[in-house]
């Protein structure tokens, strides 16, 4: 299935290959990987200009591993046909918006370990996240995490 061959795909890029390239870059890879799924119509945004910062590797990691969960349990999980990605560099803060027109969260069910890794590696980064259901269906997590544009 188009599912198992993003995630091939994604776990083929090791922290070398994450280490090597921009975020920008990555960014585009994942958007390139989700793109071959035919049932969900991925927009991807940035606005990012990270190429003059001194992003951590560490940094980078944690953002892109996030981006490939999220976008693995939409494809997965959500029964979406629209999901939106918005990367945002403002000021010193990265701001990510990950939304779906799916099923949304069900209650009951509670959250699973991808979601739980995903707040620890915000928690990490001391950034801020939110998940929720959205008024008009599906799911969508806000993420804002600090960078700093000095030597860490």
């Amino acid at each position: 299935s188009i599912t198992s061959q993003v995630r091939e795909v994604s776990h083929q890029l090791q922290t070398s290959d994450i280490v090597n390239a921009s975020l920008q870059e990555l960014c585009l890879r994942l958007y390139e990987q989700v793109s071959l799924n035919r049932e969900v119509k991925f927009d991807f945004q940035m606005h990012i200009e990270l190429a003059n910062v001194d992003i951590s590797d560490v940094l980078k990691t944690h953002i892109f591993r996030i981006l490939q969960e999220l976008t693995n349990n939409i494809l997965k999980h959500s029964k979406a046909t629209l999901a939106s990605v918005v990367l945002d560099e403002i000021g010193d803060h990265l701001y990510l918006t990950v939304s779906d027109n799916g099923t949304g969260l069900d209650a009951t069910s509670g959250r699973g370990i991808g979601l739980s890794n995903i707040q620890d590696r915000v928690r990490l980064m001391k950034g801020n996240i939110e998940m929720n259901n959205s008024e008009s269906g599906g799911f969508e997590v806000s993420i804002i995490i600090p960078f700093k544009t000095d030597s860490e």
